[in-house]
């Protein structure tokens, strides 16, 4: 299963991963945008995700001037495309 957070600005911690994990979760969707107080949980939230050993996806939803603050998802970005290529899919 997986646990979609991406409307949650907040921390996730290694209970809450623990919590979900015993209910059958494995996978976390995070959205790249900073919050509503400028503040952006996204690379935290996927870094705590990698840490419990989950799967990790995300989404940018954004208008033009936040897409020029989207350096937070690069890195991960770049690990995604990196993984579709060795699976031989399309990019």
């Amino acid at each position: 299963y997986w646990a979609d957070v991406s409307n949650h600005n907040g921390l996730l911690t290694p209970s809450w991963f623990s919590f979900w994990s015993e209910r059958g979760y494995g996978g976390l969707i995070v959205q790249g945008v900073a919050s509503l107080s400028g503040v952006s949980y996204t690379e935290r939230q996927l870094h705590a995700a990698q840490e419990a050993g989950w799967e990790i996806a995300g989404y940018v939803w954004c208008n033009a001037r936040q897409a020029r603050r989207l350096g937070t998802l690069r890195h991960y970005a770049r690990k995604a495309h990196h993984a579709v290529r060795l699976l031989g899919m399309p990019v």
